[in-house]
């Protein structure tokens, strides 16, 4: 791999690195799935660091132990609540025509659904239940 200091850099601390010999590498269908000629056996990269940097901070936020909560919720949520809109309530078409209607249908929707559950969890006087990471877990790797 070699660094190359001729071209035109996109973005400020970027760097191109080109790499020689991609035949027989494991990787090569995959670094080349976006080129227009996928013969060669040569590839071109360009390496951001503050990219890279972002990155693995949001991994390390997705896995610590916080993250771990938040996706185990989401996850039980968002999908079972348009099931219930589309299969329990049959709203599977907006009525209106507009973008600023088709908003506040969706909204008043969205209102009626969360009315009724906590109509629901009042009569039965129990809360909703969110999963609690426990104290002592430790973050994914």
């Amino acid at each position: 791999m070699e660094l190359l200091a001729d071209r035109k850099h996109s973005w400020p601390n970027s760097s191109f690195f080109r790499v020689n010999d991609c035949e027989g590498c494991a990787f090569e269908p995959y670094c080349k799935r976006l080129l227009k000629i996928k013969t060669g056996k040569s590839r071109i990269f360009d390496i951001q660091p503050h990219h890279a940097q972002l990155k693995q901070q949001a991994r390390d936020l997705l896995l610590s132990p916080e993250g771990i909560e938040l996706r185990v919720n989401r996850s039980c949520q968002v999908e079972g609540a348009f099931g219930v809109l589309k299969q329990n309530m049959q709203y599977t078409r907006f009525r209106r025509r507009a973008l600023d209607r088709v908003t506040v249908e969706f909204a008043l929707t969205c209102l009626r659904m969360n009315i009724r559950k906590y109509i629901r969890f009042s009569i039965k006087n129990s809360l909703l239940f969110y999963w609690k990471a426990p104290e002592d877990l430790a973050p994914e790797t």
